[in-house]
């Protein structure tokens, strides 16, 4: 059985959403974790951030001219940093513990 991460949606984009229930544990230890969620159509991450409670986050958009951001974040991983994702339908993220990169 694969290990699910919590993806919580912080913004709705108009028609973007997360269909997978959460994100798919590929590759996951105490100094990084890469994972994939799956949304209803093609996207690709803007810009990263975080969470006034430090979560990391990401700001997805659709593939068309001024199509609308939604914000998803990763509670599961407070206080680690967002290092790269892919884009399409298959959304892949990979979190760096900042705690280990010293």
């Amino acid at each position: 059985m694969e290990k699910l991460v919590e993806i919580v949606t912080l913004t709705e984009g108009l028609e973007l959403e997360v269909t997978s229930g959460g994100g798919y544990m590929l590759l996951g230890n105490d100094e990084c974790v890469s994972f994939y969620f799956d949304t209803n159509q093609r996207a690709y991450v803007e810009a990263s951030s975080y969470t006034l409670d430090d979560c990391p986050s990401v700001f997805l958009t659709g593939t068309y001219e001024d199509a609308p951001y939604m914000e998803v974040c990763f509670p599961e991983y407070k206080g680690w940093r967002y290092h790269s994702s892919s884009g399409g339908k298959s959304i892949g993220v990979c979190l760096v513990n900042r705690c280990k990169e010293q």
